[in-house]
């Protein structure tokens, strides 16, 4: 991996996690480089801690039991995949099952086309994923299903599609990643897909973090930054609170929001992007027959005026009765039937 491209915002957390590994249970097997991971795996007992040192492997892995798979750090142990459309990691837990996947200090890399993600969570399963670097592939992290998982410490970056694609029913927390560089969203929640987002920075991608359908976001002292089009984008049902976040220095509006979609927004700091600082898709901010039908509210934003340096370039909001943001007060706009 070429430590160079990585957001360097993400490297003080990851080097931070990297030094608890030593502190975690004993490794019930090692796997060297050469060796199948997969077979491990499957004459492993449940709970079992399999540990990678120093090296690359040049599989596909699918886990069905509960186990800790273990790096030596994501810079150092990568799985490699090198089959199109199937993922490099695959963890699977039947809907009438139980189970607990902890994936540290590992690289996923290779997965590629619409179904070749670095790493697909689907059914029942639960995984925490710590301290891991997913780049190079097609989607990076795909979960689906009533799938959960736990996201900490992990870089996701350079992935010719979507960084994190949240979909179906999955629930997920994501906590102090960085989600950079990857071509479509950093990360995209569909379906009824619920998350928690702390601390995680969505940086260069097309679009930062992008809603649709039913699916449900609390995005807390996040940075969204520099992004090729919009920070956050959502659209149909989707319901948003933003809180104590920074969503600056992207190509189209910090945020934007369409159709039936309810948002929040409170204490967040919102300039620099090249056109509004919020938008609402109707007219006279759009040319569209569109008319929103959901609900605005929030109060104690920043957004700069368009004359200062760090304004947003058409202005702070569009149109002007959103202007409430920007008090201390607040308010809300409810279009909702």
């Amino acid at each position: 991996m070429n430590r160079s491209r990585w957001c360097w915002v993400g490297v003080v957390t990851l080097v931070f996690l990297a030094g608890l590994v030593a502190l975690a249970e004993p490794c019930t097997v090692t796997v060297e480089p050469g060796e199948s991971i997969q077979l491990a795996i499957d004459a492993a007992p449940e709970g079992a801690v399999i540990c990678l040192p120093a090296g690359e492997w040049e599989e596909h892995i699918t886990v069905r039991k509960n186990l800790t798979l273990r790096g030596a750090g994501p810079e150092e142990s990568t799985i490699r995949g090198l089959r199109p459309d199937t993922a490099v990691i695959r963890v699977y837990t039947p809907a009438d099952e139980e189970g607990m996947v902890v994936l540290e200090g590992l690289g996923m890399a290779g997965g590629s086309g619409m179904y070749g993600p670095g790493l697909l969570v689907e059914g029942a399963s639960q995984v925490a994923v710590t301290d891991c670097a997913v780049f190079e592939n097609g989607y990076g992290i795909w979960l689906k299903g009533t799938a959960q998982a736990t996201l900490s410490g992990t870089h996701v970056f350079e992935n010719a599609a979507t960084g994190i694609w949240l979909a179906d029913s999955s629930h997920s927390a994501i906590t102090n990643c960085t989600v950079c560089d990857n071509a479509f969203s950093g990360i995209w929640l569909t379906g009824e897909t619920q998350s928690v987002i702390e601390r995680t920075i969505a940086q260069g991608n097309r679009e930062g973090i992008s809603l649709t359908a039913s699916s449900q976001a609390n995005i807390e002292h996040s940075r969204i930054v520099g992004n090729q089009r919009r920070g956050v984008s959502m659209n149909e049902f989707a319901r948003v609170s933003i809180t104590g976040s920074s969503v600056v220095e992207n190509g189209w509006e910090g945020v934007y929001i369409a159709g039936s979609a309810e948002l929040t927004l409170e204490g967040n700091t919102i300039q620099e992007n090249q056109r509004y600082g919020v938008l609402l898709f109707e007219r006279p901010c759009i040319a569209t027959d569109d008319v929103f039908a959901g609900y605005i509210a929030g109060r104690r934003n920043l957004f700069p005026w368009p004359e200062l340096p760090v304004g947003n370039r058409f202005g702070a909001v569009c149109p002007a009765e959103l202007e409430f943001l920007l008090s201390t007060e607040g308010g809300a706009l409810d279009r909702r039937e």
